[in-house]
């Protein structure tokens, strides 16, 4: 039996991580934890889950084998950290944290302590990420010199504040505003969103940001909801990464991301059903995927923290790949400061 910590019962707990659990054999909810007593007991009577606490201190120290972290973001490093020292393998909600500095000291804690330490990036489980990853291995375009990607999502209202109650009817518990338009603890959407098309491209390249420019729009309140950026690596490769949050609602958040490479290049996008692959020498195909696969949840990053905590399955969403993306928003914001000014990073340490 794996029994399993969930620090945070809003409205995606409830919608994806707790079913999730509820799900797979073998899997106890050890406990649950969260700031809002009125939560706490609707979700703990609707999930059967005996043990709920506000404290997460008290929840750590029941030494479950894993944990989720799905609270405030603001709050993601104190409570990950508390998790893994206290022996679980942890699944942290993105943005894994809100400074570089607190992300690579959470991969330090993981490393220290042996345990795995996962971002809840969903698209890194689906087959889009397992053949991208699969051809890079192979090297059949070469080294990656240059990256395009580019995040579109249907959320646009949310952090306006313009959208109504409606949204959320029949939810068990409703998401609270503070969670994702206050932009000092984390809102809007590069934190919020973007974070998942750089938890993929760091998921599948391990490249440390040396350098960021970029531009931001957003709301009066200050709250980004796009950026377009020029980025540049350790090694040369360079990037342009962009995102916004004007995909209407009806439609799905996508990723579309293009690989170049000193032979050829690769196209994924997830609204597409296939994978496409050129060569310089003339060669180009297109790789079948399953009809609707890139349809984002996030299913696949909990049953890879079960599957670790059972010995049976690597990590696609670590630590690192969550480090660098922190790394990569937070001097997204600092440069969108600076008026687009070219944010140097050379100075970061990076593991």
């Amino acid at each position: 039996m794996v029994r399993v910590a969930v620090v945070g019962t809003g409205w995606y707990s409830c919608v994806n991580h707790l079913p999730a659990l509820k799900a797979i054999p073998g899997v106890e909810i050890a406990g649950i934890c969260d700031t809002d007593p009125d939560r706490l007991a609707t979700v703990s009577e609707n999930f059967g889950v005996a043990f709920a606490t506000r404290d997460f201190r008290m929840l750590a120290a029941l030494g479950a084998d894993a944990a989720i972290v799905a609270s405030a973001n603001d709050a993601h490093a104190e409570q990950t950290r508390a998790f893994l020292e206290a022996g679980a393998h942890v699944l942290v909600e993105k943005p894994m944290t809100l400074s570089a500095a607190e992300a690579w000291r959470l991969v330090a804690a993981a490393r220290r302590c042996k345990r795995e330490l996962l971002v809840a990036y969903g698209w890194n489980y689906k087959p889009h990420f397992a053949m991208a990853m699969e051809l890079l291995r192979q090297e059949e375009i070469g080294p990656i010199e240059s990256v395009v990607a580019h995040q579109g999502s249907p959320v646009r209202r949310i952090f306006t504040g313009d959208l109504g109650e409606g949204r959320w009817s029949g939810a068990l518990v409703e998401p609270k505003p503070e969670t994702w338009r206050n932009a000092g603890r984390g809102g809007g959407f590069t934190f919020g969103q973007l974070s998942h098309l750089l938890g993929f491209v760091f998921g599948l390249l391990p490249l440390d940001t040396v350098s960021v420019s970029a531009v931001m729009h957003g709301t009066r309140a200050g709250l980004d909801l796009g950026v377009m950026a020029h980025a540049s690596f350790r090694g040369g490769a360079v990037a342009s990464l962009s995102g916004v949050a004007g995909v209407p609602e009806q439609d799905d958040n996508y990723c579309n991301i293009i690989f170049y490479g000193g032979r050829g290049s690769m196209v994924v996008d997830t609204r597409l059903d296939h994978i496409s692959v050129g060569s310089h020498r003339g060669a180009s195909r297109r790789i079948s995927l399953p009809r609707g696969c890139g349809r984002y949840d996030c299913i696949g990053p909990v049953d890879a923290l079960i599957a670790i905590a059972r010995g049976e399955s690597r990590n696609l969403s670590d630590g690192a790949a969550g480090a660098r993306a922190v790394q990569t928003i937070e001097a997204m914001h600092s440069s969108a400061r600076a008026g687009g000014s070219r944010i140097d990073l050379s100075d970061v340490q990076m593991q």
